[in-house]
């Protein structure tokens, strides 16, 4: 069951909410970019974590995990829907510091491991002084190319597996090439990355300028099967519970009508 009193939230850091959003989930999220992670309770002692937040450091996901009682050894894998810095940041520090399992595509890969050269090496440099908290986040990525430090996959992971017994991988290209999204079979639950948006309650297309492949980016929000999911975790704003099923509809037949790619979302 979703908890829709997404006001009741916790904040066990500066700038951070932790909230639960269904029985075995909690969202991370920064109100600076508003992102959002998410960790999920596996019921067997273990943790996955869907993304791990804008610092390095790791904080937002060792901060939820501390409010929902577990350490880092509990994580037995992060799940990376894409490079961007915003969501992948914190893989670094648990990978590095505690061997967390890292998945992945393998599309991401070049970006996850970038090495700048030509033009692209002064701008990387330039990186380093773009702080990891706030508007400018999506920016230190962009620079590089790249995260803030290079994070390698555990594993690489394709659209149909079943993780955990319970996360069906599903790939959702556009925002990135290698873009990943999640659904929770358990729990009807679909972490969807930057594959859309979610804005005042509505599940949106994510803006153009931020869209690397728009006829790809369509197809990947065409292929979700709306009757299954009940709950869209997206990695900015807030989750949505309300008419799930009828919005994620109505957003698909906008799609397929041709209406024109909205260039905020």
């Amino acid at each position: 069951m979703a908890h829709k009193a997404l006001l009741q939230y916790n904040s066990p850091r500066p700038g951070l909410q932790v909230f639960k959003v269904t029985e075995d989930t909690w969202c991370l999220r920064r109100p600076s970019y508003l992102t959002c992670s998410y960790l999920m309770d596996l019921g067997t002692g273990q943790v996955v974590a869907i993304d791990a937040g804008m610092n390095s450091s790791g904080e937002d996901v060792l901060a939820g995990l501390e409010e929902m009682g577990r350490k880092p050894a509990d994580v037995a894998a992060v799940l990376l829907t894409h490079w961007h810095n915003d969501h992948s940041a914190g893989a670094y520090y648990l990978q590095k510091t505690h061997s967390t399992p890292i998945y992945y595509h393998q599309l991401e890969e070049p970006f996850f491991n970038a090495q700048p050269s030509g033009v692209r090496k002064p701008l990387a440099w330039l990186s380093r002084w773009v702080p990891e908290a706030g508007p400018l986040v999506l920016l230190k990525g962009l620079l590089k190319d790249g995260p803030s430090h290079p994070v390698t996959a555990d594993r690489h992971i394709v659209g149909g597996e079943l993780l955990f017994d319970r996360l069906r991988v599903i790939e959702t290209p556009g925002h990135t090439p290698g873009h990943l999204s999640f659904f929770d079979e358990r729990e009807a639950c679909l972490f969807a990355g930057d594959a859309l948006a979610v804005v005042n309650g509505e599940p949106r297309r994510m803006a153009r300028p931020v869209t690397l492949d728009l006829g790809a980016a369509a197809t990947s929000i065409l292929k979700l099967d709306a009757k299954e999911i009940k709950v869209i975790c997206p990695g900015h704003r807030w989750p949505l519970f309300d008419r799930v099923k009828d919005q994620l509809i109505e957003l698909q037949r906008d799609i397929q009508c041709g209406e024109r790619w909205p260039w905020l979302g």
